[in-house]
């Protein structure tokens, strides 16, 4: 009878996250009419926390095997001191990483806590360690297929390693050091088919993803509005606007693409909007804006955020493929464009690599 006696490090490991996965399901579907709102919240607090942490240990066994084992020997009595100084750090660093999320709940105030920034900063290095030492550990092996000696093999896979140390330690710095960055002023020129006269060059400011929270705090927003008051658009200029609730229905700009139960009605949301003026919608993530312009083509501009340009690589990867817009300006069609702002600051890991946070400047133009 197979037993988990029988399953690796790796596996056991695996059969956890896949519990934890489980009673997640469990917990949204046959428990979310039973129990109240704040057990609820509290047990999903635990279950991702659970989740997130099972999902690290499996990278954190793979690092620990390549980065410990494989470079200072699996045997600790015959350890010299530097050997065990060496397994101190990397166990201290990965307890980081783990902890990461932790301060997302127990350690938010005004300003961020020494301790989340340590820990996301650990986080960002792991993400990056870990995607280094999966590609070369694949490109090892491939390498050693055409290799005669397996001593050779072993001696090239240390060599790897530390190529992929000294890597994350140079990404990591500059991803820090980008990230703690002001964001840069992008100005951005739209035509809009049906623009009024006198709405032709009127400029608007766009802010996304500034996520207040255990890495940014009062110091970092105050320097972004700080920014957006040195920008100076132009004058004042009284837009008409209202969200889905609203008993006005005279419209020209859309807000919003969530609502009171976190869903998406486009329908509600266009509904009063003339003819006769451009439809401006807000749809934070890429695939809400797709889905809006699906299903009413005549949105003449959707402004959304969400993915981060990535944010870090190798996150980019994720962030690109999984998407319908990225980052930039893309023009649908002739009558509809989306602009998707790369953020106005980070998410957590207080790294940028391969993108740069920005305070969009939009300038409408008549088509």
């Amino acid at each position: 009878m197979f037993g988990l006696s029988r399953l690796s490090a790796e596996g056991k490991v695996g059969v956890a996250t896949g519990v934890v996965f489980f009673s997640m399901l469990i917990s949204r579907t046959v428990l979310s009419e039973r129990v109240d709102i704040t057990t609820r919240a509290r047990l999903f607090r635990a279950q991702f926390l659970l989740l997130i942490n099972s999902l690290l240990l499996l990278g954190s066994l793979h690092i620990w095997k390549r980065v410990v084992t494989r470079l200072c020997g699996a045997r600790l009595g015959v350890a010299t001191w530097s050997h065990r100084c060496w397994r101190a750090a990397v166990l201290l660093f990965l307890s980081l990483a783990h902890c990461s999320y932790l301060s997302m709940f127990y350690l938010v105030d005004t300003e961020p806590h020494w301790l989340s920034l340590l820990s996301f900063s650990c986080l960002g290095v792991y993400v990056i360690l870990l995607f280094l030492l999966v590609v070369f550990g694949c490109v090892g092996r491939m390498l050693q297929m055409f290799s005669r000696g397996s001593a050779v093999g072993v001696s090239g896979s240390s060599r790897q390693t530390v190529l992929a140390l000294m890597l994350t330690a140079l990404l990591a710095v500059y991803g820090l050091i980008n990230a703690a960055q002001p964001p840069q002023v992008v100005e951005v020129e739209i035509p809009l088919e049906k623009l009024p006269d006198s709405m032709d060059g009127l400029k608007m400011v766009l802010l996304s993803d500034i996520h207040l929270g255990p890495t940014v705090g009062r110091s970092q927003l105050q320097r972004v509005v700080t920014m957006v008051n040195q920008i100076e658009p132009g004058d004042p200029f009284e837009w008409r606007c209202r969200t889905a609730g609203s008993p006005q229905p005279s419209t020209r700009l859309l807000l919003r693409d969530r609502y009171p139960d976190h869903g998406m009605d486009v329908e509600k949301a266009v509904s009063g909007c003339s003819e006769e003026h451009p439809i401006v919608l807000l749809a934070h993530q890429p695939r809400a804006a797709k889905q809006a312009l699906q299903r009413r083509p005549d949105i003449n501009l959707v402004l959304s955020g969400h993915t981060h340009a990535g944010q870090i690589f190798p996150l980019t990867l994720l962030a690109f493929l999984v998407n319908p817009f990225f980052c930039g300006l893309y023009r649908i069609s002739e009558h509809s464009a989306v602009y998707v702002t790369p953020g106005t600051v980070y998410y957590g890991i207080p790294m940028r690599i391969g993108s740069r946070a920005e305070i969009t400047l939009i300038t409408l133009k008549s088509a």
